[in-house]
């Protein structure tokens, strides 16, 4: 912050100290012996105007008792280094309890303006102010209100309450579907007063927000334990372990909660073991996925972390919440664990870029109240007093990403606040006209790359006639022209677009849903772009096998002559085949066109269908329902009605590919035992076009046009019957066996729209 304020260190390799001299003349000798006990580290920093700053760095645990008269004493022996009227400011005090008996102590209080000349940013100090009036009214002896220590002018919280971060908490916990009939679990350090008062602040104000001060018994559950988890005392080195440091994360092993170590020794990962059995009774009892929350709160960063972990392993459908963003949380080695953690703090880890400057960001958000406190005492941009006051100074809530804090603070129509954080809700971040032209780009080389295929395939020989070129070819894409390919391609396009617009609205104009990020895993949208276009496939999928069969039907209606049979040659082949054993290859084509018939086959298809859906929610609400990580009621509501409509055309699509396959089968099947019985009419013409086909590559000058009465009769007219029925079924199944691929497509898009890597999704038994 100095650095900011363009303050430099007059010495920049040294640091000064005073020594705090003993009353006691017997312990003078003791005194000389420097120590942090006894000392106090000082510098001297200036600017180009000349203006001097002396930086004092005191040990808190000197200053216990009676804080103020001791910092009075120490502002009053500094006048020999400083001018009378230069102010003494303290950016302080670091804990809850040093600011509880500042309060208690009589003579805090001097004068009308509060406290003399001493300017106190409280930066740290996190209690809420009923909590420290209450407890510094019982014991207090004071001839002057504590209320007016918390209202002088002369001091300042630069930091937010745990009571303010427990309600915007409580907001986003809502925000998330998080109601009155779901448990929250509380789980804190018991051994100091900032773990015992945390999680009885979050119960009262969530039993004022989220129960609406209904009958909560039983749904909000505190559990407790003791600091220093992993056992490791500051500085201990011993056996195996010498020289590892607590902040080791790479080593897997020791991080892994699987294998928790005895029940012996200093450390308490056996306790993290039993308290998660303790609390998934809760489950057990009230049903899968009952404990929609789970907070962590305490101090110490390693503490939460091993509880995070431990917990994360066996409700990873729960919302994980904390309070005071960490850099830590963002650490490769830890974010397994952390992604997705909803974090309430009064600063993320940079101020606004304006005050931010060049100073990197912070590794807490305690930091960044300390920064922001200096620069409050000097007066730096106009940062004042009335920034920090409760209209204006809002808790900052993050979820964790994969590799930023997202912010995700509802500012709509507010200034830019002073504590604003680096935020993910601007789509896309290239611009709309860049992005909209490497959309249009995509879709032309794909065309492009599409249309030269079918020019090598013809220039190669591939695909031999115009007749075949259309049935094998444009029309594997359902179109007949270029320019309905071309118009309908658009149209896919232009849907696309729009569902990109109407995201970016959403995001723009209703801060509070869900931002958009690709690589962060906390954003829904990528998974809303895949179901949309696994929507989009399942329709053009199920109108292109329509258009497919539509086509086949045509083609071989033409190639092999069904439906042209004469009364002749009904009449004369049922004479002459009366007594074999065989089926008419005609009838049995029309029959099987019937069965096909579109507007029979939609309504089984339906029918089953709607059993099919009802019978897989049974299941899944059997074994639980899925979690829901959206957030936002506009999110929540396009994410049900993509769903609910991407799962339908699914279903849809794979029943129809189904019915088609079976009836396909079921009219190959029949001439398995029983042979083919063609119309004469329908065996010559076939004849006549295959024996000219395979002339044209002979010396046989034979025309069937001449002569065609051998293949009528005996073998020569079994084996052509058979011969056509080859054919046939090998022109029905190359085009109706390539749909078994179209549900195949859409379940994988359905599944990776699923994925974990895009946000907290998981994947029940019940959805398997």
């Amino acid at each position: 912050a100095l650095n900011v304020l363009e303050y430099y260190p007059d010495d920049p390799t040294h640091i000064n100290y005073l020594n705090i001299r003993s009353s006691s003349s017997a312990e003078q000798e003791e005194d000389t012996k420097v120590s942090i006990e006894n000392i106090i580290p000082f510098e001297w920093l200036s600017n180009n105007d000349k203006k001097t700053v002396m930086l004092l760095w005191l040990n808190e645990d000197i200053f216990q008792e009676q804080p103020i008269e001791k910092l009075e004493k120490l502002s009053e022996q500094l006048r020999q280094y400083i001018k009378e009227d230069t102010p003494f400011k303290i950016i302080g005090p670091a804990t809850s309890t040093t600011l509880l008996k500042m309060i208690k102590e009589n003579r805090c209080i001097k004068g009308k303006n509060g406290i003399s000349k001493l300017n106190i940013y409280c930066a740290s100090a996190t209690v809420d102010d009923e909590i420290l009036l209450d407890s510094a009214k019982i014991k207090a002896e004071a001839c002057i209100e504590p209320e007016k220590f918390l209202k002088s002018d002369n001091f300042v919280r630069t930091i937010l309450t745990d009571r303010k971060l427990a309600e915007a908490l409580s907001k986003e916990l809502t925000r998330r579907w998080i109601n009155n009939k779901q448990h929250i679990i509380l789980i804190a350090e018991w051994d100091t007063d900032y773990g015992r008062s945390l999680p009885q602040i979050f119960e009262k104000v969530f039993k004022k927000e989220i129960y609406k001060d209904q009958t909560v018994k039983n749904k909000i559950h505190r559990y407790s334990y003791l600091r220093g988890i992993d056992g490791e005392l500051p500085g201990e080195q011993n056996g195996s372990d010498k020289g590892k440091k607590k902040n080791d994360t790479n080593n897997k092993e020791e991080r892994d909660v699987k294998k928790l170590e005895e029940p012996i020794g200093k450390s308490q990962y056996d306790y993290l073991r039993r308290l998660t059995a303790r609390i998934s009774h809760i489950e057990d009892e009230h049903g899968r996925n009952s404990i929609g929350a789970i907070g962590v709160l305490g101090n110490d960063f390693y503490d939460k972390f091993l509880v995070l972990q431990a917990l994360q392993q066996r409700f990873p459908e729960s919302i994980f919440f904390t309070t005071d963003l960490d850099a830590r949380y963002l650490h490769p080695a830890n974010i397994e664990w952390t992604r997705n953690l909803v974090v309430a703090s009064s600063f993320g880890l940079q101020l606004r870029d304006d005050l931010q400057k060049d100073v990197p960001p912070f590794r807490t958000a305690y930091q960044t109240s300390e920064f922001a406190a200096t620069l409050l005492a000097f007066d730096y941009r106009d940062l004042k007093k009335n920034d920090f006051l409760p209209g204006h100074f809002k808790p900052r809530i993050f979820e964790i990403g994969r590799y930023n804090a997202i912010d995700l603070t509802n500012t709509a129509g507010d200034p830019a606040p002073f504590n604003q954080a680096f935020t993910l809700k601007g789509f896309p971040t290239w611009g709309w006209f860049g992005f909209t032209v490497t959309l249009l780009c995509i879709s032309i080389l794909a065309m492009l790359l599409w249309s030269s295929w079918l020019s090598y395939n013809l220039d190669n020989g591939v695909i031999d006639g115009i007749n075949q070129f259309r049935h094998k070819t444009i029309n594997i894409l359902w179109f007949e022209k270029p320019k309905n390919l071309i118009l309908v391609w658009l149209i896919s396009l232009g849907i696309f677009l729009c569902f990109i617009i109407f995201v970016h609205k959403i995001i723009t104009l209703y801060p509070n849903e869900e931002p958009f990020s690709w690589s962060e895993g906390t954003s829904v949208w990528p998974t809303e772009i895949i179901r949309l276009i696994a929507f989009i496939l399942s329709v053009a999928f199920f109108f292109i096998a329509k258009r497919r069969i539509k086509n086949n039907n045509q083609t071989i209606l033409d190639d092999f002559s069904l439906g042209y049979t004469s009364e002749n040659s009904q009449n004369s082949d049922s004479q002459n085949n009366s007594t074999s054993n065989s089926l008419i290859a005609d009838d049995k084509w029309k029959y099987y066109l019937s069965r096909s018939s579109f507007k029979k086959r939609i309504y089984w298809v339906i029918w089953v269908s709607v059993v099919y859906y009802a019978l897989c929610s049974a299941i899944i609400l059997l074994f639980g329902p899925p979690n829901n990580p959206v957030c936002g009621l506009f999110s929540s509501w396009f994410n049900f009605i993509l769903l609910f409509i991407t799962i339908t055309a699914f279903i849809v699509l794979t029943f129809f590919v189904l019915d088609t396959i079976m009836l396909c089968r079921g009219f190959i099947t029949q001439f398995i035992v029983e042979k083919p019985q063609w119309d004469i009419d329908s065996l010559q013409k076939f004849a006549k076009k295959w024996i000219k086909e395979s002339a044209s590559s002979s010396e046989d000058t034979y025309s069937p046009a001449t002569n065609p009465q051998p293949w009528e009769k005996g073998r020569k007219k079994e084996a052509l019957s058979e011969l056509m029925l080859v054919l046939l079924i090998a022109r029905r199944t190359d085009v109706v066996g390539k749909f078994i691929f179209f549900p195949f497509i859409i379940w994988s898009l359905i599944i990776i729209s699923r994925l974990h890597y895009f946000d907290n999704w998981r994947t029940p038994f019940g959805l398997v």
